[in-house]
């Protein structure tokens, strides 16, 4: 008997929360636009594991999204307290070590599914004509990709994260050693090194700088660059294969 009304509460709040979306659809004229993306078919080859690499970064993102959430409110972004906030995430807040690691394994998979959706564009040629803007776009979301996890490996800012942070922002200004254009670059890169860091050397700023890229400039950037990818594989549609 407790069974059959629990499906029937789950059934009612299913059919209210439909009724919700579908009042909310109407009311802001959005309702012929989200029917026809919901409706849209996916071609078979599409079904692959190998054509679904991109959706699994997108879940993994979503899941960055909310386990750093909840990091933000406890992590202290100062040199004096980061990895003491850190070990009181480990430590004390209840799940903590649980969020943070998922965090960090999600960081990891990204990246890496990431890598292989790239790949298998590459390899399957669906950058080509008509779909050169979304591969461009695809490459910048890979670097914003690589710069977040880099972000994110600064925040603890222990020994490692200091000579990180050290040998990343040097490999900036290492672009000005590149024959011909190299002189052009300098000046170009010292700003960029300077941006990133706060200053001229690696201070407190510096940990700064990094959480604002991690938390708010990468994200926010990602977001945009996802709904631009996604609109132009909805326009284009999914590649065929080779």
């Amino acid at each position: 008997m407790v069974g059959i009304l629990g499906k029937i509460q789950t059934f009612s709040i299913t059919k209210l929360f439909q009724r919700l979306v579908n009042w909310i659809l109407t009311s802001a004229g959005l309702k012929e636009i989200w029917e026809h993306q919901v409706q849209k078919g996916v071609p078979r080859h599409a079904r692959n594991p190998l054509w679904c690499l991109g959706g699994v970064t997108l879940v993994a993102f979503i899941v960055q999204v909310m386990s750093g959430t909840f990091l933000a409110t406890y992590y202290v972004p100062s040199v004096d307290h980061a990895w003491d906030s850190i070990r009181y995430i480990e430590q004390a807040v209840p799940f903590g070590y649980i969020i943070r690691n998922i965090h960090r394994w999600t960081a990891n998979i990204m990246v890496i599914t990431l890598v292989l959706h790239a790949m298998r564009v590459y390899f399957t040629k669906a950058y080509r004509k008509p779909r050169e803007l979304n591969w461009m776009v695809g490459v910048t979301l890979f670097f914003m990709t690589i710069g977040i996890a880099f972000t994110g490996y600064i925040l603890p800012w222990d020994q490692r994260a200091y000579w990180a942070a050290t040998v990343g922002t040097n490999m900036i200004t290492a672009l000005s050693g590149m024959p011909v254009i190299g002189s052009f670059l300098l000046p170009i890169t010292q700003f960029a090194r300077e941006v990133f860091i706060g200053g001229g050397e690696i201070g407190p700023s510096t940990l700064t700088r990094f959480y604002g890229f991690h938390i708010l400039i990468f994200p926010l950037s990602i977001m945009m660059l996802l709904l631009t990818h996604f609109y132009l594989v909805r326009k284009h549609g999914i590649a065929d294969p080779l």
